[in-house]
């Protein structure tokens, strides 16, 4: 069993068990613009790892307030600057072998990759100046 702690709150929550049902085994709507790419394990290394540019990486969950405060911030990065950066989100209830894989132990998470490898990760919401200066700093 695995517990994340949502970054400025100091409740915790088991993975999985805080995730909204849906009906009928539907996917649950993504939380992002159509320039940030949903990950899962199946794609992961073709969209990450295997990436001719910098991508961040965030780990996320729908029950996560901290998350939906990063949401926007990283839909615009994307839009900003797309095709020189990719944005990534993993969804940590429907993608929780990633999240075990990457040592997620708490939410929001941004996992900075180039080249195929992990250059930086951050905890908690960032400001949107300081993301954008880690994946310059990468190119």
């Amino acid at each position: 069993m695995f517990f994340f702690v949502v970054s400025g709150e100091s409740r915790r929550t088991v993975m999985g068990h805080a995730k909204a049902s849906t009906s009928n085994n539907q996917q649950s709507k993504p939380m992002a613009s159509a320039s940030v790419i949903q990950v899962t394990k199946e794609n992961f290394d073709a969209e990450v790892l295997q990436s001719t540019v910098p991508v961040v990486v965030d780990f996320w969950a729908e029950w996560c307030g901290p998350c939906k405060m990063l949401g926007p911030v990283l839909d615009e990065i994307a839009e900003e600057k797309k095709g020189a950066v990719k944005v990534a989100k993993v969804n940590v209830d429907e993608a929780g072998d990633l999240a075990v894989e990457y040592g997620i132990r708490n939410i929001p998470a941004l996992f900075y990759f180039k080249g195929g490898e992990l250059k930086h990760k951050s905890i908690g919401v960032q400001p949107k100046s300081d993301i954008v200066k880690r994946l310059e700093s990468m190119d």
